[in-house]
């Protein structure tokens, strides 16, 4: 590495996407920018084959404190500024410019969440973890304005050092035929991500119609097959595809053909999903939640927390032709860039 480099640290970042996002971010990097000013710390679970960086841009490490504490203590001389994109301030106090890339919102209130108890008091030690590292001089870059203000709230950060830049990419829209009432649900099995109530929405809508509804689900296969997506009773005329952890490809596959996207998520920091899907022309139909309203207008949305309000929002979705969904939110990759290779 180069002296007074500029340190992009994604230690964590290795799948979904906080990994979209790296993606982006070094694309527009060595598309705009000087590249040799810029050195990242990656993941050693992350793949390589579509990152685009050159072996003296980077160095893996095993995910965990001690490995990142080893390399900033022995590297940080050589950084002039510090970018941290996975929540985590760095493992010692740096004097340069230190910004802290904040996108979970898991961990803002890790007790109120929706986890099972464990995730939860793991969260809730990850918290106080980042509040012990947080120094006052240091900045932090969120996507929306809600999580700006959780973030004040819950880790009294000073508003001056916090700066709101939403960024994502989205990929070319292709022409593909929507195909009608086709359901997409682009997500993990997190228990946030609420499955279970989608999961029985869908089974109710269905047991009321006698059109077919196909579900189309992205999660690991081997989940997918333990759970009640494949072990419960359901209509004739739902149809429940679950696709695995797919590519960006064959989302966009997913993404060109769906009529819509449904989106119960109870907790999220951004929801790239609901910004990828309404850019591909689908229906968005989205929870009732402050998280959604800082992105997009859905078509339509409904009561996460009710299994029949989902089930009437879909029925709905169904019977009559619904207004187009629409992006609100503006991407600020550009800005991002110069604000995280500036000096103060």
């Amino acid at each position: 590495m180069n002296k007074s480099s500029i340190l992009i640290d994604s230690v964590y970042i290795n799948t979904g996407g906080g990994k979209k996002i790296l993606n982006y971010l070094i694309k527009q990097i060595k598309q705009n920018h000087d590249f040799d000013k810029y050195f990242f710390l990656l993941d050693n679970r992350i793949e390589l084959n579509n990152l685009f960086l050159d072996s003296k841009n980077f160095y893996q490490v095993h995910a965990s404190e001690k490995n990142r504490k080893f390399f900033y203590k022995k590297n940080y001389k050589k950084f002039k500024s510090v970018l941290c994109m996975s929540n985590v301030p760095p493992p010692i106090n740096l004097k340069v410019k230190v910004s802290i890339y904040f996108h979970n919102d898991l961990l803002l209130n890790p007790l109120g969440s929706n986890l099972k108890l464990k995730i939860k008091l793991i969260n809730f030690i990850k918290k106080h973890y980042i509040i012990k590292k947080n120094k006052s001089k240091y900045y932090w870059i969120v996507q929306t304005d809600l999580i700006k203000d959780k973030l004040i709230n819950s880790f009294s950060i000073k508003a001056k050092q916090i700066q709101v830049l939403p960024i994502f990419e989205l990929e070319k829209r292709q022409d593909n035929k929507k195909i009608k009432n086709k359901f997409l649900y682009v997500s993990n099995f997190s228990d946030h991500k609420n499955h279970f109530k989608l999961f029985n929405a869908f089974v109710d809508v269905s047991e009321k119609i006698k059109e077919i509804v196909e579900l189309h689900l992205t999660l690991d296969k081997k989940k997918f097959n333990k759970s009640f997506y494949s072990k419960g009773i359901i209509p004739k005329n739902l149809n429940i595809i679950n696709h695995g952890v797919i590519n960006e490809n064959d989302i966009i596959k997913l993404y060109s053909s769906s009529e819509f996207l449904i989106y119960p998520s109870l907790n999220e920091s951004f929801g790239l999903p609901l910004v990828e899907a309404v850019s591909f022309d689908c229906k968005v139909l989205a929870s009732e939640l402050d998280y959604v309203d800082q992105v997009i207008t859905p078509s339509l949305t409904f009561n996460p927390h009710s299994v029949q309000s989902i089930s009437n929002t879909i029925f709905k979705a169904i019977s009559r032709e619904q207004k187009r969904s629409e992006i609100i939110i503006e991407n600020k990759i550009d800005t991002f860039v110069e604000y995280i290779s500036e000096n103060d």
